[in-house]
């Protein structure tokens, strides 16, 4: 999967069922000295098997870089990095021609020819949290910095879910500090586009918005806009309705997003579907490890993207 082709161009390889997960991060420039302690501290929030209410599949997600990196420094060549999967399960179902309801099973057959489970798997992110980690710390020598969190559902939520052999949808928010007022362009790929762009490739997302976003739409112009006020010789907004971007430009305040996942499509609960060699209707069981809630590991991932996005647009003056 490409994740984003622009100034930087990620692209992730492997599935979930290999024998190796990774990614591939071009034009991420030379000389950069690299803390590997801080990026395996960020693959630690996503990796499976890290709390209760994560996915029972434990991997070390350790990165193995193969170039682009020599002695933690960039080369300003391919970064290269893969991720051994250790703990996996046969793929159980790759013959059997039953796509499973809410995964890409169905439509990457109807665009490949190819049944295949696990080909459009959130295992692949792991190399985007990678890259993530990397274009953070590049972001932090600027003075910018990017966190995400989850925001709901709550733990005895997840916990009632799980219970029950179900998934629970969640929200993750974000937050991006030290963008200058102007930052973005004005014309085309503005900032919330080219932030969205990342998002959108994250496995699970089904919504995003800036700032108060589709509240908005209840919303008379006196309450929604954000007045100008001078703090200190500065000009800044009382309010951050807007998310920080107003004309598809920083306005200075933080920029802040949420972002929607849906619930984990992997459910021990009966569900329909259709064996696509006889055409004939059937009841598919889910017995392997699932996430009860995928926002739990998905905030970091979208971090990670917002850090890409940011990354890409400065690179452009660079």
């Amino acid at each position: 999967m490409k994740f984003i082709d622009s100034n930087l161009v990620i692209t992730t390889y492997g599935g979930t069922h290999e024998s190796k997960v990774g990614a591939k991060v071009c034009g991420f420039p030379a000389g950069f000295d690299v803390d590997f302690d801080d990026i395996q501290a960020m693959l630690e929030r996503r990796r499976p098997g890290s709390t209760e209410f994560s996915t029972k599949r434990n991997e070390p997600d350790l990165p193995h870089v193969i170039s682009g990196i020599e002695n933690n420094r960039t080369t300003g060549g391919t970064i290269d990095v893969f991720f051994d999967n250790v703990d996996v399960k046969n793929a159980e179902g790759d013959t059997d021609y039953i796509p499973r309801p809410g995964h890409g099973d169905f439509t990457y057959y109807m665009n490949t020819g190819v049944f295949k489970k696990g080909a459009t798997s959130a295992r692949s992110t792991v190399g985007i949290v990678f890259a993530g980690a990397l274009c953070k710390q590049f972001l932090a020598e600027r003075g910018i910095f990017v966190s995400a969190k989850m925001v709901s559902p709550s733990e005895s939520e997840i916990k009632a879910v799980l219970s029950e052999g179900d998934s629970i949808g969640g929200i993750a928010s974000c937050s991006i500090l030290g963008l200058s007022a102007g930052f973005g362009n004005p014309d085309a790929d503005k900032l919330e586009s080219r932030i969205a762009s990342c998002i959108f490739n994250i496995p699970g997302v089904r919504g995003l918005e800036f700032g108060l976003g589709f509240e908005m739409a209840n919303l008379k112009g006196s309450e929604a806009n954000d007045a100008f006020i001078l703090d200190n010789g500065k000009v800044r907004t009382a309010t951050n309705n807007c998310g920080g971007i107003l004309g598809g430009m920083a306005t200075g305040s933080p920029v802040e997003f949420a972002v929607a996942f849906k619930p984990t499509p992997s459910i021990r609960k009966e569900q329909k579907t259709v064996n696509l060699k006889t055409m004939e209707e059937c009841v598919l069981k889910n017995e392997n490890r699932f996430d009860p809630c995928i926002a739990m590991r998905g905030a970091v991932v979208v971090e990670a993207a917002a850090a890409i996005a940011i990354t890409d647009i400065i690179l452009e003056s660079l």
